[in-house]
């Protein structure tokens, strides 16, 4: 992973009011969820689009009203074709993000917090940068979707939920009509295939009903790098230590994988539960995952591609086999920007929402992160 800085735009102007925790059950009318209605049926959707199918079953399991599915129309029947998840700024902003804006101005700007992309809304964007271009993500930047316009040169811009301490107590995520202008939870239930996207929620409302905090074990990938405060690689290496340490507090089953003694990655990770550590290109099936697992790969590129498993892409490889959250980078991050791992598990076994977790633990918007899972899930110890 390079390390190279990215150019920051302005702070974001406001961050929505939130109410102190603990956060009472979510309101489904805070939610809206986008399919494309381009997206051809496949096996398991009947005759229904992949991405309406998905849209539909989530609106049903979290008893989203049904006007709150906003219908865009992004050609590309096969959700797998590069044509249908890399797409032209152009295509972006006209065919998704102005579409959504609308939905939010026309009298839901407050009302909702979160925003379910599906499979089949494409996931990649093309963004100019210098005589290149990179693939941002298209959830990074719809959570700013209703913020004023921003120089056509700035991309990233820093994240006012972000909170760089994993033992921070955020009050919780909530609507506010004061502010004038939001910043939105948004993430995907996306994969593979629209059955698996689909079973994202299946899977975090089943570890809803209950799960024990020794269900599974937490795998932590460390390198154990030394101390070096001018090696950016360094604190992000801390985050691996510091989760095991965390999972540890928290009365789970927690193994540290040191790779200064063992001279190898984690290659095999039965009953995963909770999962994070670097720096493994080198996809594998090690990982089985238990019931309201969550976790990711600090690894470049762990979301080049959600759909077709590729070198580097964890994140389709552990839909696949059966994770119910997770996130990665479309495109290179950069050390600083990636979300972490420790910050994020934290929150999430302190009661806040995958949503929730995942914006205090990524420090940037408009740039790469894509979280994957559905964002109300909690999850619930019996224990």
């Amino acid at each position: 992973m390079c390390t190279k800085p990215v150019r920051l735009g302005a702070a974001l102007i406001c961050l929505r009011a939130f109410m102190l925790p603990l956060a009472a059950a979510e309101d489904p009318s805070t939610v809206v969820i986008v399919v494309n209605d381009a997206t051809a049926p496949e096996a398991g959707t009947g005759s229904m689009g992949a991405s309406q199918f998905v849209g539909l079953h989530y609106a049903q399991a979290r008893h989203v009203p049904l006007a709150n599915i906003l219908h865009v129309n992004i050609p590309g029947a096969d959700p797998h074709a590069e044509s249908s998840w890399l797409i032209s700024q152009q295509t972006f902003s006209e065919g998704i993000a102005t579409p959504l804006k609308h939905f939010l101005g026309g009298g839901n700007k407050h009302s909702i917090k979160y925003v379910v992309t599906t499979y089949g809304v494409p996931t990649h964007f093309a963004y100019p940068l210098g005589s290149t271009w990179t693939a941002e993500s298209v959830d990074s930047w719809l959570s700013t979707v209703m913020l004023p316009a921003k120089s056509a040169n700035t991309s990233v811009i820093g994240n006012p939920a972000f909170n760089s301490d994993p033992s921070s107590l955020p009050v919780h995520w909530t609507s506010a009509s004061s502010l004038s202008s939001p910043v939105y939870v948004v993430t995907r239930l996306d994969g593979p295939s629209a059955t698996l996207a689909a079973g994202l929620v299946d899977k975090a409302i089943a570890a809803e009903s209950g799960i024990s905090r020794k269900s599974g074990t937490g795998y932590f990938d460390w390198q154990n790098r030394p101390l070096n405060y001018g090696d950016p690689y360094y604190p992000a290496d801390q985050t691996m230590e510091n989760a095991y340490a965390l999972c540890t507090q928290a009365r789970m089953n927690c193994m540290l994988n040191d790779q200064s003694q063992t001279g190898q990655f984690i290659y095999s990770a039965p009953q995963t539960l909770w999962a994070w550590g670097w720096y493994n290109t080198q996809i594998h099936a090690g990982y089985t995952f238990a019931p309201g697992a969550v976790g990711a790969q600090l690894t470049s590129y762990t979301a080049n591609n959600i759909r077709v498993i590729q070198p580097y892409t964890w994140v389709p490889q552990w839909i696949s086999q059966g994770i119910t959250a997770t996130w990665g980078a479309t495109a290179e991050p950069g050390v600083g920007q990636y979300a972490k791992g420790d910050n994020l598990l934290q929150h999430l076994w302190n009661g806040y929402s995958f949503g929730e977790a995942a914006y205090i633990a990524q420090p940037y918007l408009n740039h790469v992160m894509v979280f994957i899972g559905d964002p109300l899930y909690r999850p619930l110890f019996m224990d």
